[in-house]
């Protein structure tokens, strides 16, 4: 359960941040900014793995590495860490199929959007699991 009364208000007030602020930040934080740095760093785009149509990077694996850690929960007081090996392995793999879009479309316009419809995706899925426990 939320900690905060699941009104109009906070329910949209949670999808408008996940549609418009957390997609498109993550996007730019994990994606354009480390992909084109270690491209720029390696002097070119480092393939890794390649099946058909399908090419996988180092920088995007880079990328989804940086992405998954952040998905780990973690607190100074008290101290603790704790993790979903589920979501983990989401994050790696929506992580490294956000990267491909980036590279493949050379634009971040893509991963922000495919980023933003996946987390209103969730957190609708959330708010309908939690209607359902009551």
């Amino acid at each position: 359960m939320p900690d905060y009364p699941l009104n109009f208000g906070n329910i949209a007030g949670e999808f408008g941040f996940q549609l418009l602020l957390s997609g498109p930040s993550e996007e730019i934080l994990f994606r354009a900014l480390p992909i084109t740095v270690l491209i720029y760093s390696f002097r070119e785009s480092k393939t890794i793995i390649r099946i058909k149509w399908l090419e996988i990077s180092l920088e995007n694996i880079i990328a989804a590495l940086f992405f998954t850690l952040v998905h780990v929960r973690w607190s100074l007081n008290p101290f603790s860490v704790s993790a979903s090996w589920i979501q983990l392995t989401l994050s790696m793999v929506l992580g490294l199929w956000y990267g491909i879009a980036y590279k493949e479309s050379k634009s971040i316009i893509y991963p922000m959007a495919m980023h933003s419809v996946w987390n209103v995706v969730v957190v609708g899925a959330r708010y309908i699991h939690l209607a359902l426990l009551q």
